[in-house]
């Protein structure tokens, strides 16, 4: 039997006013979605390439690490 469990709120993630998960864990692996230069209130965060990639993997690494995963699990 499948084991489901959606990754849709947590300290340090952006919320949603729509029903978005950052992440599904299905058995033992983790799918995460596309992240964004999103802050926690769920505001877009103009700035340039780098400021913009810095906190949409902030935000990646927070949906693994709220799913129970690390950027070491990554492959």
């Amino acid at each position: 039997m499948n084991t489901k469990k959606y990754i849709t709120d947590g300290e340090g993630l952006p919320k949603w006013t729509n029903p978005i998960s950052h992440a599904v864990v299905v058995n033992n692996m983790c799918f995460v979605s596309g992240q964004l230069s999103v802050n926690e209130e769920g505001e877009y965060v103009p700035g340039d390439i780098l400021a913009e990639t810095k906190l949409a993997f902030s935000n990646l690494f927070t949906a693994l690490r709220h799913a129970g995963f690390t950027k070491e699990d990554i492959n």
